[in-house]
């Protein structure tokens, strides 16, 4: 039902997907929808480059690999070609500065900022948007370096400690992690449910050996919190 009511649907890096799925999308939203319009009329936003990763096929050809593509659809037909002309980038502390306003005389106040929040599409970008806000944060930067160990004794000569710190496994801290006092953290892991669980976030108050911390959001709001370094190591990856 709740697909069936959708009316815009947003396909992002759609050029590395096969024009069959575009097609397959299409008849699901003509029935859903009971409408025998291009994709039961909804509109359909596929965004990509065509010059980057087009879709795999299986030993294919190059002309394959083309015509496996959304352009050789015949929902093409129907398209409208958008292009954007505004460097978004460019605009990042624009957009930052709105977000987080007057932020050298407000970062002390956690009511204010548990209610600061920017969304982005990868972790990469997160990890870039924090390190922009944490240089406008007052106060002395304290950096904490992870110890990386492979797991696997008999493998540990071929991953060197300079590979193992350049990897970004999703659920773990960057690591090299940069804290200040007074600034907002979240935890990564479920450390004592309800209480501390993944996503819960803290203040940080004191960053000596063990860092000391206060609840933001939750039933346990403006808790003290302790956490020590300890162990992290996610499912399926050679090292902790």
């Amino acid at each position: 039902k709740l697909l069936g009511e959708c009316r815009l649907i947003i396909w992002d890096e759609a050029t590395m997907s096969k024009k069959i799925s575009f097609e397959a999308l299409d008849m699901v939203y003509q029935d859903l929808r009971h409408n025998t319009r291009p994709v039961g009329g909804a509109t359909l936003l596929i965004a990509g480059y065509f010059r980057k990763t087009l879709p795999v096929v299986p030993q294919g050809t190059r002309t394959d690999e083309v015509k496996a593509n959304i352009l050789w659809s015949f929902l093409c037909s129907s398209e409208q070609k958008l292009s954007l002309t505004t460097n978004m980038r460019l605009q990042l502390m624009e957009r930052m500065n709105k977000v987080v306003p007057n932020l050298r005389h407000q970062y002390t106040e956690h009511n204010w900022v548990k209610t600061r929040d920017i969304l982005a599409p990868k972790n990469v970008k997160v990890d870039d948007l924090n390190i922009k806000l944490l240089e406008q944060w007052p106060g002395e930067r304290h950096n904490y370096k992870s110890i990386d160990i492979v797991l696997n004794i008999n493998k540990a000569v071929k991953y060197l400690d300079t590979f193992l710190n350049r990897l970004p496994p999703p659920g773990l801290p960057l690591q090299n992690l940069h804290l200040k006092i007074g600034a907002p953290v979240m935890l990564l892991r479920n450390l004592l449910p309800p209480r501390l669980c993944h996503g819960t976030r803290l203040i940080i108050k004191m960053i000596p050996t063990v860092l000391e911390t206060t609840i933001l959001t939750g039933k346990a709001n403006s808790e003290p919190v302790f956490i020590p370094r300890i162990p992290i190591n996610t499912s399926g990856m050679l090292f902790q």
